[in-house]
């Protein structure tokens, strides 16, 4: 199930793949709303890494 507001490139597959990778290091059982979390986090994280450094 996707989370309301999911961006269209997120799948019911990446929810469920993010949760399955993640829940090991959470005590509380993840939602799909926290899924989305991280997959929008993770998706910012990698923006600014690929921006580089600017002189």
């Amino acid at each position: 199930m996707l989370p309301a507001g999911a961006p269209a490139w997120v799948t019911s597959e990446l929810v469920e793949l993010t949760i399955s990778t993640w829940q090991r290091y959470y005590d509380a059982p993840l939602t799909p709303e926290d899924a989305l979390a991280i997959i929008m986090t993770a998706g910012r994280l990698f923006e600014v890494l690929s921006r580089g450094t600017e002189s």
